[in-house]
């Protein structure tokens, strides 16, 4: 099915593979790899996903293999059509992670990319934005002053205009959170102070 060439880092496929399975070949890379004389070669392969989300509907993240250290792969000298399955095969830094056959062959390579769409229950999003919307935000520490929480505190909470300066005060209406510069205007009505109750 597969062969690894360790010294030249390349995977071949034997006569009649028209399939490249992307977590089959790491398996047999793996147990190559195992083989008396081959752990000195470099590593082939970088790995991410293919763990369970869902054990009982049979979803899972999807299983990339990347192709590092210069390993590359090289199809069966025919034409033919490869079919790359069950994952996402990546060459190193983006690169085609195919070689060209020794040979003059036509091989068409048929990425079948994992898609899957993954629902999430909209009763648990919309018991998130409830938390979210009815928390008492006196307890949050370390904003930044342009967060959303302190635009929150402009609508909701004591606000100070000294002339020169807006005081927006935290939840208790006592300790100031930021402050802005005023600009005013002398034909404007002004305002001195806003304190949600």
């Amino acid at each position: 099915m597969y062969t690894f060439d360790g010294p030249n880092r390349i995977i071949i496929m034997d006569a009649g593979t028209d399939t490249f399975d992307c977590k089959d070949v790491y398996s047999r890379w793996k147990d190559w790899l195992k083989m008396p004389g081959n752990a000195k070669y470099a590593r082939a392969f970088d790995v991410l996903g293919g763990n369970p989300i869902d054990p009982v509907e049979g979803t899972t993240i999807p299983f990339f293999a990347f192709l590092i250290n210069g390993w590359s792969s090289r199809p069966q000298e025919a034409d033919h059509t490869l079919k790359v399955t069950n994952g996402i095969l990546i060459g190193e830094g983006g690169a085609d992670p195919f070689l060209d056959t020794l040979g003059v062959y036509t091989v068409r390579i048929n990425y079948q990319q994992p898609v899957q769409a993954i629902g999430v229950s909209t009763a648990y999003v919309v018991d998130i934005v409830a938390a979210l919307l009815t928390a008492d935000l006196g307890s949050v520490t370390g904003e930044s002053p342009r967060s959303l929480l302190n635009a929150v505190r402009k609508l909701m909470n004591r606000v100070k205009n000294d002339g020169n300066t807006l005081t927006i005060y935290k939840e208790d209406d006592a300790t100031p959170a930021y402050t802005q510069a005023i600009t005013g205007d002398s034909e404007a009505v002004p305002i001195t102070e806003l304190d949600t109750d």
